[in-house]
């Protein structure tokens, strides 16, 4: 006897409360990435004089890489895929 996953409906439809927590994800994505949290992150890596991250970038190549990068990084991140590398 196969047993369905907790709170899933036949035919791999979300259920209500699949659908809420999904909205509820978002919402909070979409909150993630606005400018004032990443000017508030930048800021705070700053202050910590962060060192480079996994990918080599060091602090003071982060703004500009984002200047150039954010919207494919903003989409990616919304969309739930990211990728690595410059």
């Amino acid at each position: 006897m196969r047993v369905k996953p907790a709170g899933r409906t036949g035919g791999g439809i979300p259920s209500g409360e699949e659908r809420n927590e999904r909205s509820g994800t978002d919402r909070l994505m979409e909150e993630v990435v606005e400018a004032a949290n990443l000017k508030a992150a930048l800021k705070r890596v700053r202050q910590n004089k962060g060192g480079p991250g996994i990918d080599g970038m060091t602090v003071g190549e982060l703004p500009e890489h984002l200047k150039r990068e954010w919207i494919r990084i903003r989409e990616e991140l919304l969309g739930g895929s990211t990728s690595r590398g410059r």
